[in-house]
């Protein structure tokens, strides 16, 4: 990918010019691109596999709409609140969305379970998984993070530093 300064003609009439400030990429194009996931046959379906929502709140219902047919939304936080009672209509049948909400209080409840869920982590982080960063802020301004989540301005965690 390159970038190109180009000169552009000025919009006919009817038309409008828009000045993009802030773009950003979005990793299952990169993987297509790069050939680690196939394009489906034309016309594709767009949407992900399995999308994992910890900030609640209305998040939820934009990460419901970020899933193809037939995938499913984990919502493991409410950082920006409780979601409230969700419409079913917005999981199905139009989308065809499944919808779990897993506790961690209850997985930690079931010794054998968590031991093997804690294994399979460490495994997969010894074979390389690593989350995507999105911003490393000191601890002091955790509040300042919290509303960066909340309002979608990043991409993957955001580290506190003391």
């Amino acid at each position: 990918m390159t970038t190109v300064d180009e000169t552009l003609p000025p919009p006919a009439a009817g038309e409008i010019r828009v000045r993009h400030t802030a773009i950003g990429v979005n990793y299952v194009d990169i993987y297509h691109r790069t050939g680690l996931y196939r394009l489906p046959s034309l016309p594709a379906v767009l949407g992900v596999d399995y999308a994992i929502d910890g900030i609640g709140g209305k998040t939820l219902l934009d990460t419901l709409g970020c899933v193809r047919p037939y995938g499913m939304v984990a919502n493991v936080g409410q950082v920006a609140g409780d979601p409230g009672l969700l419409d079913l209509s917005l999981l199905g049948p139009a989308r065809s969305v499944a919808l779990s909400r897993p506790g961690v209080i209850r997985f930690m409840t079931d010794l054998e379970r968590y031991r093997e869920g804690a294994l399979a982590t460490i495994r997969q982080l010894q074979a390389g998984l690593r989350p995507t960063i999105g911003d490393i802020l000191p601890l002091c301004e955790a509040a300042e993070a919290h509303r960066r989540l909340e309002a979608g301005q990043t991409v993957g965690a955001i580290l506190l530093r003391p």
